[in-house]
C-alpha cells in the first residue's frame, strides 16, 4: 500500500515539474525546482534524472540547468491536431483580441464543475492578470464559467449544480439554481458574460461562449484583467469581443439561445 502511495506521489511531482517549466518559461537548476515546488532535494534529483534518461528533459552542463525537450510536445501532437475544427480562425481571434484590448486573453473548457484554461495569451500592459494554462476556476462564479454554462441545456446545468452542491455538502456555499439560471438567461440575451471578483480578487472578465469544440466540448473566449481597468472600458471590450468573435459563430450562438 505504501509503495502505491509513493508511486502516486512521484507521478504527481513529475507533472508539477512539467507545469513549473510552463509557468517559468526558462531553464531551471535542480535547487530552483526543489525550492519552488517545496520538494525534497533528493526526490527532485531522482525525478529529474529519470526525466533526462527518458528524454523529456535536457541538461546544460555549463549552467547546471534543465529544460524540457520537444519529446513532451510530441506526446500531445496528435491531440493538438484534433483540438479545434477552426484552429487558424481561433488563433486569429485570440491574437486580435490581445492586440486590440492589450488584456489577458484565454480559452476555457468545462472540466466537471470547473472551467479549465487550455490556452492563455498574457496581457500586454505592465500590470496584468496572470493566468496559467491548465489551471481551473469555478464554473459558477466566473465569466468564462457562465459563458460555458450558457451553451448547455437547462437540465445539464441543473445536474452540474446539484452535483456540486452534493459534493461540498455545505448549505452556506451551495449554488442557487434559480440565481444561476437567471444569470445564464442574461448571458444568452447579451451574448457576453461579465464578472467582477467572482473568481479572482480584484479581477474582471468578459467572455463569450461558442459551440466550437475541443474533443466534443464547447469553449469560451475571455478577456480579463484588473477589475477597475476592465470596468472602465467594459463597453469597449464588449464591442471588441462581439465584433471579432461573433462573425465566426453568431449563427450557432443565436440558435442555441
Amino acid at each position: 500500500m505504501k509503495s502505491n502511495i509513493n508511486s502516486v506521489k512521484s507521478a504527481d511531482r513529475v507533472f508539477q515539474i512539467m507545469e513549473l517549466f510552463q509557468q517559468e518559461k526558462t531553464p531551471l537548476a535542480a535547487r530552483n525546482i526543489s525550492k519552488k515546488l517545496a520538494m525534497p532535494r533528493s526526490s527532485t534529483n531522482v525525478l529529474i534524472k529519470t526525466m533526462v534518461k527518458r528524454g523529456y528533459l535536457g541538461y546544460n552542463k555549463n549552467h547546471f540547468t534543465y529544460f524540457p525537450t520537444t519529446k513532451i510536445a510530441e506526446l500531445s501532437e496528435w491531440a493538438l491536431e484534433h483540438f479545434f475544427h477552426h484552429q487558424e480562425e481561433l488563433d486569429a481571434i485570440c491574437e486580435k483580441l490581445s492586440n486590440e484590448t492589450r488584456e489577458t486573453v484565454s480559452i476555457t473548457v468545462i472540466s466537471n464543475d470547473e472551467a479549465q484554461f487550455v490556452n492563455v495569451i498574457p496581457g500586454l500592459l505592465p500590470v496584468t492578470l496572470k493566468i496559467y494554462e491548465g489551471s481551473k476556476i469555478s464554473l459558477f462564479h466566473s465569466a468564462c464559467g457562465l459563458a460555458l454554462l450558457s451553451l448547455q441545456e437547462e437540465g445539464q446545468i441543473i445536474k452540474l449544480i446539484e452535483s456540486f452542491n452534493n459534493k461540498i455538502g455545505s448549505s452556506t456555499n451551495n449554488i442557487d439554481k434559480t440565481e444561476i439560471l437567471e444569470k445564464i438567461n442574461i448571458v444568452n440575451k447579451r451574448l457576453v458574460s461579465i464578472d467582477y471578483e467572482g473568481a479572482y480578487e480584484d479581477a474582471g472578465a468578459l467572455s463569450i461562449g461558442i459551440p466550437e469544440t475541443i474533443f466534443g466540448k464547447p469553449i469560451a473566449i475571455s478577456v480579463s484583467g484588473p477589475a477597475q481597468r476592465i470596468q472602465n472600458k467594459e463597453t469597449k471590450i464588449e464591442n471588441i469581443l462581439k465584433a471579432i468573435v461573433l462573425p465566426y459563430f453568431v449563427k450557432s450562438q443565436i440558435t442555441k439561445s
